[in-house]
């Protein structure tokens, strides 16, 4: 990267990136049709047997959403989180030192940051959880970082990357508050508690969330548990280096909160840009309950059934998290 793509900003990492935004906003046009095209977009609610998830119709994601992640396809385009590749006027901040945060040409919110490895590195997230919880917690509660996992959304596998939007902007931000704060009590109709101090583990069984949720005041431990889980989660799911997933992260009550969401499928059966299927390729943002649909037609004609069986389709089994839930429970048991 170019130190004239490397602006000297003042403050620290948050107001870095503040400044980012507004500069990057100001001067640079396709973020600023983008982020302007955010005040326009249409959003409906939708209620779910369990949750109330957003429908949100944003023409701008139809790249995103139809994008070709087979390894041909990857292979004969150029990567487009490569410093040489990214647009003239795309200018980043330092994270780390091995990271660079961008701003999303094409947000789902506002703001909305790519964290991209300065390596062309694969998609993993062993090498990617520590600067997951780092950014985090350097967050402060203001913004949710999230992973998407190769097979699980992710539209440049090839290249690892995060993304970072505003903390609360998505249904499943007030959940991961309340699970935060019920980190200490007993279980719920959703949600069973596993382990306690010091870290909790608890195991989500929704019909359109099946998750594991961690809760920890210190990084490097909920670092260390979370890294079991994905070690178990593999027995469960063999899938060549990692299994398909969207993981979560956000700072509630000074505790760090991690919500790991395995997958089956990249894309729901119905997918795909006919007229009876639907051009819906869900990554965490839809996971967490706002579903992205490019084309209007979808927009308009997604039922609480459909968007239901989008989620059975490419969430983990009952039978899978059952699976799951019962190697950790031994792993965990008297801890």
């Amino acid at each position: 990267m170019t130190s004239s793509r490397v602006p000297a900003l003042p403050g620290g990492l948050l107001e870095q990136i503040d400044e980012l935004w507004r500069r990057q906003r100001e001067h640079w046009p396709m973020l600023r049709a983008g982020a302007d095209d955010l005040a326009t977009v249409r959003v409906r609610e939708c209620r779910l047997a369990d949750r109330c998830v957003r429908i949100q119709c944003n023409p701008r994601r139809i790249r995103s959403a139809s994008a070709k992640v087979d390894p041909a396809s990857l292979a004969a385009r150029p990567c487009f989180l490569c410093p040489k590749n990214l647009p003239e006027q795309q200018q980043a901040v330092a994270f780390r030192e091995s990271w660079w945060v961008l701003c999303n040409p094409a947000p789902i919110f506002e703001p909305h940051f790519v964290i991209a490895s300065r390596r062309h590195e694969p998609q993993r997230i062993d090498a990617g959880l520590d600067a997951i919880l780092d950014l985090a917690r350097a967050a402060a509660g203001r913004l949710t970082v999230f992973y998407n996992g190769p097979g699980a959304g992710a539209s440049a596998p090839d290249h690892l990357h995060l993304q970072a939007i505003p903390a609360g902007v998505l249904p499943l931000d007030a959940q991961m508050a309340r699970w935060s704060a019920e980190s200490e009590t007993c279980a719920t109709d959703e949600l069973t508690w596993i382990k306690r101090e010091p870290t909790s583990v608890g195991m989500v069984s929704m019909p359109s969330l099946r998750a594991a949720v961690f809760v920890a005041d210190d990084a490097a431990e909920i670092r260390n548990v979370v890294s079991m889980a994905l070690a178990d989660l593999r027995r469960v799911l063999p899938a060549g280096s990692e299994p398909p997933i969207n993981l979560f992260a956000v700072l509630n009550h000074e505790a760090l909160c991690v919500l790991l969401v395995p997958r089956r499928a990249h894309r729901a059966e119905s997918f795909g840009d006919g007229e009876e299927q639907f051009l819906v390729s869900p990554g965490a943002i839809d996971i967490g309950g706002v579903l992205i649909t490019p084309r209007e037609i979808d927009y308009h004609r997604l039922s609480p059934l459909d968007i239901a069986a989008i989620y059975e389709d490419v969430l983990i089994t009952t039978e899978q998290q059952d699976a799951w839930r019962n190697r950790l429970e031994r792993r965990f048991s008297g801890a």
